[in-house]
């Protein structure tokens, strides 16, 4: 839990993910916030850590700057010889939200795009997908006109776009794309941009799910 409220130290909370079984809901859900800090830290966004409250049941976990709605209650855990599998949050198995990708990529222009991890957030309800952009020449990505298409071919447009726009020749990046509340799984991500001058469009898709 301590590792988890590291948002200002994303190499932290990757430490943290040894205290959890591998591929299991706690492993993974971990390794997504990890990501997420990541992407902030890389463009200057680094928040500060969250706060983590023990009670009799488990943890309430509050951000640095606490909205409503935005504090979760962390209970019901679940070990395996010593480590972490699961838990609950405002009593909902976030397990059935998370999405992690090992081989999830596409290409376009000399541009790769890999699916890190994608997650339907108990709190807010949004989509929250990380990816990592990696490119071998110049090229600029149209991060905030990313979209994400539903499985019912509803085309939903990013609400939040984390993640440097700019990348140099060899260059890779950490981003952090959010989608409207009531977003499922499932459905594919879509990111364009273009190489130096726009001598080429660069048309990403990958599937999240």
């Amino acid at each position: 839990m301590m590792a988890l409220a590291r948002f200002d130290d994303p190499e932290a909370m990757r430490r943290g993910t040894a205290l959890a079984v591998e591929d299991s809901a706690a492993h993974l859900y971990l390794r997504h916030f990890a990501q997420v800090a990541a992407a902030l830290d890389e463009a200057g966004e680094t928040p500060d850590s969250a706060s983590v409250e023990p009670d009799a049941d488990g943890f309430e976990v509050c951000p640095a700057e606490p909205a409503p709605g935005t504090c979760a209650r962390f209970t019901d855990f679940t070990t395996e010889e010593g480590l972490v599998t699961g838990f609950r949050i405002d009593d909902i198995d976030p397990g059935e939200r998370l999405v992690s990708a090992q081989d999830t990529t596409a290409g376009s222009a000399g541009v790769e795009a890999r699916l890190i991890t994608a997650y339907r957030s108990i709190t807010r309800d949004d989509l929250v997908v990380t990816a990592e952009f990696t490119t071998t020449d110049d090229a600029d990505l149209d991060l905030p006109g990313a979209s994400y298409t539903t499985t019912d071919g509803e085309r939903r447009r990013a609400s939040e776009a984390i993640g440097d726009h700019h990348l140099e020749a060899g260059r890779t990046t950490q981003t952090m794309l959010a989608f409207p509340a009531g977003t499922p799984l499932g459905g594919r991500l879509a990111v364009g941009g273009c190489l130096a001058e726009c001598s080429s469009r660069v048309d990403l898709e990958i599937p999240v799910g």
